[in-house]
């Protein structure tokens, strides 16, 4: 029998609710259930039927009576409902083995739950290597950014990652080839734009301007509008409740990025500024960002646009390059490029774009770069900055790291061998009883002197340079 079967004579109630008296109507009966104990007031047919018991605990022992009886798989020995096996065996066990023809299938299948109860089934599906046919990787910028992609560019403040999207948005509208010689075979297509930092009057357009972009062809993305949907019984929309506007959300919205790249398949870049503001996460936990990442990643398969992402650096100072990207490690794992934007440790002005990973890269040299200014409107008076490309670098994400990290140490060092000197000078003609006898000594107010700090057990320098000359580096750099 099956498990639907219905419980004959105890679906309907007992409505009447007695005499006035608290006595049952004639025809009914007040009962205490033998089994739970419970009161019941019963017809006299459901009395005969239920036979002491009342009309939940019958049902219950009823449908426990006819339900079906789990049997082993014939195959995995797994138990399953009979009317789940087909001669013996169940769907993972029945599926033809894995053929040319039929390249898709179960693989295996489990069910979780409590024994006898269970409540989910899994299917493991799988599917033949040779049913995938090869294709080659298409590029927006060959071997810097593949098409259809999740791309970084991370950096500190200032290091001019705006500037590089603004100068990659622009090539793309415009179709220009890219500044290391790369031919951009795509020709003029479509992007879009959504940033939380930079203001797009003053800023983003004055920018993209001095670029050369086409402004025709960006579309910069403003808030979700969110709409209640009111249905009447029939299923039908009667009315659409304006419930406000809320920021792009990649947690929840991922479907509108899939429906808007198949609807507009000329749309070849998208770049948000933070990505971390759109992923409506906490981008330091890896179990929510990762969902978040991959459901990008599969938006955006099959389609020739790149998602580019900027995201901020953190204030780690040890590690490497792919460290310094803030949040979790699949911030940095699903990407398959991540670029770092820096400046030059011996010269600010200079700037790179150097490779953090390339998954799909035959190439890995970085570009340098520096930022110029020009007049975009000269009856306004508006100017904005933009980017001035210079040579192939060689030097890695890593190794810019670790120059930058030795200038440093070198700086400190520096500074160090300035104060040994000015302590020398102070003590030359003996120990002095305190600290206060020092400072006019050094020739530098105690605010200054006491800015510095002197490692134990460190040797003097014996040069001699001028006082004042020392004091006012001191000063400068403490």
């Amino acid at each position: 029998m099956s498990n639907t079967q219905e419980v004959p004579n105890v679906r309907a109630k007992v409505e009447n609710k007695g005499n006035g008296n608290g006595q049952a109507p004639e025809g009914q009966h007040d009962i205490e259930c033998t089994i739970c104990g419970k009161p019941d007031r019963l017809t006299t047919e459901q009395v005969s039927i239920l036979q002491g018991r009342c009309a939940k605990c019958y049902k219950e022992m009823y449908r426990e009576a006819h339900r079906e009886r789990p049997i082993p798989c014939a195959g995995c020995d797994e138990d399953f409902e009979p009317s789940l096996l087909k001669e013996g065996l169940c769907a993972a066990c029945s599926a033809p083995p894995l053929s040319d023809s039929d390249p898709t299938s179960i693989i295996y299948s489990a069910r979780g739950g409590p024994p006898g109860a269970e409540t989910t089934q899994y299917n493991l599906t799988g599917h033949l290597a040779s049913s995938v046919v090869p294709e080659p990787i298409t590029w927006i910028w060959e071997q810097k950014f593949p098409a259809g992609k999740l791309a970084l560019l991370n950096g500190p403040q200032g290091s001019g990652k705006s500037f590089l999207f603004i100068d990659i948005a622009a090539r793309i509208t415009t179709g220009s080839d890219w500044p290391d010689g790369a031919k951009n075979t795509m020709g003029p297509r479509k992007v879009l734009l959504a940033s939380t930092e930079d203001d797009e009057a003053d800023t983003i357009i004055p920018r993209l301007m001095a670029a050369g972009a086409d402004l025709s062809m960006i579309t910069i993305m403003d808030k979700v509008e969110v709409l209640l949907l009111v249905r009447n019984k029939g299923g039908n929309i009667t009315q659409q409740v304006n419930k406000g506007k809320m920021l792009l959300d990649l947690k929840a919205h991922t479907k509108l990025l899939k429906g808007l790249l198949k609807k507009n398949p000329d749309v070849s870049l998208i770049l948000l500024d933070p990505i971390t503001a759109f992923l409506g996460v906490d981008e330091t936990k890896d179990k929510d960002t990762r969902p978040v990442l991959e459901s990008i990643v599969e938006a955006l398969e099959g389609t020739k646009a790149t998602l580019i992402g900027i995201i901020h650096s953190n204030k780690m100072t040890k590690g490497s390059a792919g460290d310094k990207v803030k949040g979790g490690s699949s911030m940095l794992g699903v990407p398959r490029t991540a670029w770092s934007v820096g400046r030059e440790a011996d010269d600010r002005e200079q700037r790179y774009m150097a490779l953090i990973k390339g998954n799909v890269l035959k190439k890995e040299t970085g570009l340098s770069f520096t930022i110029q200014n020009k007049v975009v409107d000269v009856a306004r008076g508006i100017e904005a900055g933009y980017v001035v490309w210079g040579e192939e670098i060689e030097d890695n994400a890593n190794d810019k790291l670790q120059a930058a990290r030795k200038e440093s140490k070198d700086a400190v060092d520096k500074k160090g061998e300035i104060f040994k000197v000015i302590l020398q000078e102070a003590l030359a003609d003996g120990p002095k009883r305190s600290k206060e006898e020092i400072y006019p000594l050094a020739g530098c107010g105690k605010t200054r002197f006491e800015a510095s700090t002197v490692p134990r057990n460190s040797l003097v320098s014996t040069a001699q340079p001028d006082k004042k000359k020392v004091c006012v580096e001191k000063t400068s750099s403490s």
